[in-house]
């Protein structure tokens, strides 16, 4: 996708609609494409929030890129170093749907092409990430969503095999310890975003559905 871009709106206008003061502005720092996948994640400071993306240009499609938020504006972007490199033509859907513990502390990502999870440590002071675990999924269906659980101990991945995996990322190495198959899961149908809510339940996004699946 062509770079990250932000709008600002002001919510006191137009009430209770608000209007656009800024609309898709740049980010600071050098232009770069980036992937599809973007996380938010609260800075310690409980107020301002990271956002990490995935670049996809030359000379930063093998990094990790953090733009901290804050009231006054968006910061200068943080390179982390992300363990493999996206390939520069059709590397729009590399990066699916990451996710971050609730602690802020983790921070996981599933690719499509070479179908590997990788975990890393982020840093909420700094937004650095740091010393990534790689779990290769080859051979069991191209990856879709991704989310940790509620205490941040397992991490839920879905297939486009309509199968739902979980990883048990407190012990050493990489153990599945559970395989489910979504409950009422139809034929040839396409589970693809995962999310959990505020209410600890995992909710599925269902290709060309009308309704989320619950886990």
């Amino acid at each position: 996708y062509d770079g990250l871009h932000y709008s600002i709106v002001d919510m006191t206008l137009n009430p209770p609609f608000g209007d656009i003061l800024l609309l898709n502005q740049n980010v600071p720092g050098p232009t770069m494409n980036i992937t599809e996948g973007v996380t938010a994640i609260p800075h310690c400071n409980g107020q301002d929030y990271w956002i990490i993306v995935q670049g996809a240009s030359t000379g930063y499609n093998n990094q990790l890129v953090s733009y901290l938020v804050t009231p006054y504006g968006i910061s200068n972007p943080v390179f982390s170093p992300a363990g493999y490199t996206v390939p520069l033509t059709g590397n729009s859907e590399y990066l699916r749907m990451p996710d971050a513990n609730r602690a802020g502390t983790l921070y996981a990502s599933a690719t499509r092409v070479n179908n590997h999870i990788y975990i890393y440590n982020f840093d909420n002071s700094t937004g650095q990430l740091t010393s990534h675990t790689d779990i290769s999924t080859s051979g069991i269906g191209s990856n879709g969503g991704i989310s940790f659980s509620p205490n941040g101990d397992f991490l839920y991945v879905i297939r486009n095999n309509n199968t739902l995996y979980q990883y048990n990322i407190t012990i050493p190495g990489t153990p599945v310890l559970a395989t489910n198959s979504i409950p009422g899961a139809p034929t040839l149908s396409s589970y693809e975003a995962l999310q959990l809510g505020p209410d600890n339940i995992l909710y599925v996004g269902r290709q060309n559905g009308t309704q989320l699946a619950v886990v």
